[in-house]
C-alpha cells in the first residue's frame, strides 16, 4: 500500500474546501429594483447551515442603506432593537420615520431622499445570505 505525501492531502483538501466555498460567494445584482436616483433601505442577515445536533443559526439582523446599484452606503448593527430610525447609522447617514416606524426621510453624504415607499426586493443573492430591500426613497 502506497502512502501519499502530505502535499497530496493538502492539495485535495484545498481543492475540496474551495469548491465548497465558491458557491457561497456574494454576487451583486445590478440594481435594487428602485427607480434611478433613489436609495433603498433594507436589511442583511447571514445564516449558517449548522449541524444535525444544533441546527442552523442566523446572525443579527443589520439595517442597510443601498445605492441603486446595491452598493452599501451605510449600515447599522442596532437594527433589531431600534429599527431604521435613531439607529446610529455609519458614515453620517440618518433616517427619519413616521409614528409607525416607516422611513420617511434619509440623509446621506450624497444628498437627501424622501417620499419613501414600500418595495419588496433583494440586492444580493447567495445561499444563506439575505439582503432585503424594504423601501425606496426619492432624491429631494
Amino acid at each position: 500500500m502506497q502512502l501519499y505525501s502530505s502535499r497530496y492531502y493538502l492539495a485535495v483538501f484545498t481543492l475540496f474546501s474551495t469548491s465548497l466555498a465558491a458557491p457561497t460567494t456574494l454576487v451583486a445584482r445590478d440594481v435594487t429594483g428602485c427607480n434611478d436616483g433613489e436609495v433603498a433601505i433594507g436589511n442583511t442577515q447571514l445564516c449558517q447551515i449548522g449541524n444535525p445536533n444544533s441546527g442552523g443559526s442566523c446572525g443579527q439582523l443589520q439595517g442597510q442603506v443601498y445605492a441603486n446599484d446595491c452598493g452599501i452606503i451605510a449600515a447599522v448593527t442596532s437594527f433589531q432593537s431600534n429599527g431604521w430610525c435613531n439607529a446610529g447609522w455609519s458614515d453620517g447617514v440618518s433616517v427619519d420615520c413616521d409614528d409607525s416606524g416607516h422611513p420617511t426621510y434619509v440623509r446621506t453624504q450624497g444628498g437627501d431622499f424622501a417620499n419613501c415607499y414600500g418595495h419588496g426586493g433583494s440586492c444580493y443573492s447567495a445561499p444563506y445570505s439575505f439582503h432585503g430591500v424594504e423601501y425606496c426613497c426619492s432624491r429631494v
